[in-house]
């Protein structure tokens, strides 16, 4: 039927349809992030059991946007009753989503691109009633150019998911989702990618602190090599002297942790005696390796596959299959607490923590939502002292 449907309209519609069904929410992720390419593209959403009113919708949208819009909200008829949902959008979460989840809701491909996936579920899974108020809330959040259209461009049929006996779900739902952690206005700047070494300096550090996550330095190449060879592989002398250099320029009163494996603790030396520390102080965490969870075969499996850049674009994406990898926001409360903890058993309050490509493509993904490729040697990522402290306190799934 949808087929015949877009039939006329063919060289400017496109229809996907996934042989699985997926849900709603992970149908749209997959079309948002990755169908469309355009960061600046105007996203629309539209029910199937519903309609816009009237040839000129578009054109006020375009208007909103012209005038410098990022995200609209509203303004609908319902084919029920007759009501007005006043918007607000500041601190939404505060007044039970403010309605800005009404339709009709546009907003620019990256302020969804910047939505963690953990903030679009409920639990281990998608928000699959209240879909609207799962990337609404952080959008609205995020967005610095907000507009309501108060006249009326859509008409609603009040019917399917939420209603009758979903109606408890719906609320629930709807209260784990407004319960999360508000969205800060997105960030333009270089937060959104990994600090490059030559920029990482005493600088960083508020005066309350905070954690430095970064990668081990430069290794000899993997090629050739078994899981088990990977794991003994030193670090270059190269590694051993830009490492070193690094931790000059930190400054003193530091913690420092490393990943168990063999160069990151190499690297977490030779930074501790740059930064003038006792190497031998040094806190091995698991917490910053350990991310699977299926066993070696299975993992092996999926990643021959998929292949390493599509298991880590599947992983920091949300759409692996589950069992496999620790989901990446989990993984990175786990370290953020295991790191604190020992922080303050030593007293100091900046601590460095040395780890891997993946763990750094994680931390971003979960503080930012920003997907990266790859991670540079003595790459990382700055945890100011409030997100630390959000980090360890709350539950980060609802």
């Amino acid at each position: 039927a949808l087929q015949l449907a877009v039939k006329p309209w063919q060289d400017r519609v496109t229809l996907i349809q996934p042989r699985e069904r997926r849900g709603q929410l992970a149908n749209m992720t997959l079309a948002i992030r990755h169908v469309c390419t355009d960061d600046n593209s105007i996203i629309i959403t539209l029910d199937l059991d519903d309609a816009i009113i009237g040839p000129k919708v578009l054109d006020r949208v375009a208007e909103a946007y012209a005038d410098g819009a990022q995200v609209t909200v509203g303004s609908m008829l319902r084919t029920d009753k007759q009501v007005e949902y006043p918007v607000t959008f500041d601190s939404p979460r505060q007044a039970r989503g403010g309605n800005v989840w009404q339709h009709l809701r546009t907003f620019r491909k990256y302020l969804f691109d910047a939505i963690p996936d953990h903030d679009l579920r409920v639990g281990d899974r998608y928000a699959d009633i209240a879909v609207d108020w799962s990337f609404m809330l952080p959008i609205v959040e995020m967005a610095e150019r907000r507009v309501w259209i108060r006249e009326p461009l859509y008409l609603y049929e009040p019917s399917g998911m939420g209603k009758g006996g979903d109606r408890p779900e719906r609320e629930s739902q709807i209260a784990a989702l407004v319960a999360k952690s508000p969205r800060r206005p997105r960030i333009t700047s270089d937060a959104l990618v990994p600090l490059p070494p030559e920029r990482i300096t005493s600088e960083i550090w508020s005066h309350r602190g905070g954690i430095l996550f970064v990668r081990h330095g430069e290794r000899p190449s993997f090629a050739g090599l078994s899981a088990e060879q990977k794991e003994a592989v030193h670090l270059t002398e190269n590694g051993h002297r830009e490492a070193e250099s690094l931790g000059s320029r930190l400054g003193r009163g530091i913690a420092f942790m490393s990943s168990p494996v063999l160069r990151a603790v190499q690297t977490a030396k030779a930074v501790a005696r740059g930064a003038g520390s006792d190497e031998q102080s040094l806190t091995v965490l698991d917490s910053l390796v350990d991310f699977r969870i299926a066993d070696r075969e299975v993992y092996d499996m999926v990643k021959a596959r998929l292949g390493w850049a599509g298991l880590m674009g599947a992983w920091m994406d949300g759409s692996l299959m589950p069992g496999v990898l620790v989901p990446c926001d989990r993984l990175f409360q786990r370290a953020i607490r295991d790191v604190t903890f020992a922080a303050r058993r030593t007293g100091a309050h900046r601590a460095v923590a040395v780890t891997h490509d993946y763990f750094i493509r994680a931390a971003l993904a979960s503080l930012r939502g920003v997907r990266i490729t790859a991670v540079p040697y003595l790459g990382g990522v700055f945890v100011a002292s409030d997100e630390v402290d959000r980090w360890s306190c709350e539950e980060v799934r609802a």
